[in-house]
């Protein structure tokens, strides 16, 4: 999904640099901004916030610089990663709104139950580890349990550094994350490891909003993110399910099959207050739209 940036008030970009699914810390970066005719608006300048435990580079769009509505502005990114200078380019849009993900994982356990076993922590101090993984010598459980959990160091070396768990295994009690620490874990280093439900949650939302520029509908002319909160949950409830099924007979496959199914008919028929024609407001011709019905403006 683009990223979005407020009309007259700015926001921020955001970029990340990944090897081998390993999030990288630049030693320093730059930007040029151009609007969606291609002319520059931001000269190239310094890129002053780059996390350091983490490598997100960060640029704030000015409310100057975000004057004018639009698509296909263009983020022109120079960095430094090992000594060796290296070029990305994304787009993103001015828009008068953002809708934002509505479901959390609470959310997501008060509609299936069943999955509330799936969520919980464990707290432990490190037995060893490295920039990359931590060793948990006390863990039980079995490979690729711990995927896609989110790992928080609270005490001791690299404390405060979130993490998020790509690969767990069973034989070696080690987690392996998805950005490296600045420093080795340690015996030191005390961490609270939680299941979570945000990376399904995450890649329904964007889903729905794919779906939604399918039909037509730009996702920032929908004026309420409250609007396709189920249908998130839903597609969110499908994508958790999917990815326990092991078998396309079993109970998770049923259940991700009833979700997709739901999905389907909910979106075919939901409606909208959808700004068409981008003043910030609905007038009575923009409530209740169908997806079927909006066209895109631009």
């Amino acid at each position: 999904m683009k990223q979005q940036i407020l009309k007259d008030i700015g926001g921020s970009l955001i970029l990340k640099y990944y090897i081998n699914g390993i999030q990288r810390v630049p030693s320093s970066a730059k930007i040029t901004l151009y609007n969606n005719l291609g002319s520059v608006i931001q000269e190239q300048v310094a890129v002053t916030s780059i996390d350091p435990l983490s490598g997100t580079m960060s640029f704030t769009v000015t409310p100057e610089k975000s004057a004018d509505l639009g698509e296909n502005y263009k983020a022109v990114w120079e960095f430094v990663y090992n000594g060796e200078t290296l070029y990305e380019q994304q787009l993103y849009e001015v828009v008068l709104q953002i809708l934002t993900n509505p479901i959390k994982d609470i959310d997501i356990i008060n509609r299936a139950p069943y999955l509330k076993d799936l969520y919980y922590s464990v707290i432990g101090l490190a037995s060893s580890g490295s920039t990359t993984t931590i060793v948990y010598d006390s863990f039980t459980e079995e490979t690729g349990y711990w995927d896609n959990s989110i790992v928080e160091i609270t005490d001791g070396t690299n404390e405060g550094a979130i993490r998020r768990c790509i690969d767990y295994q069973e034989d070696t009690k080690t987690m392996t994350l998805d950005t490296a620490y600045p420093i080795d874990i340690d015996s030191t280093s005390r961490f609270k490891v939680t299941k979570s439900f945000d990376k399904e949650s995450s890649e329904a939302f964007d889903m729905v909003l794919d779906d939604l520029r399918l039909k037509g509908i730009r996702s920032n002319l929908v004026i309420s993110n409250e609007q396709i909160r189920e249908l998130v949950l839903i597609k969110t409830l499908y994508l958790i399910c999917f990815n326990l099924s092991k078998d396309p007979v079993d109970i998770w496959f049923e259940r991700a099959n009833k979700f997709e199914n739901n999905y389907d008919n909910k979106f075919q028929n939901i409606t909208f207050d959808y700004d068409k024609n981008e003043d910030g407001k609905i007038e009575d011709d923009e409530k209740s739209q169908q997806v079927t019905q909006t066209k895109a403006v631009r």
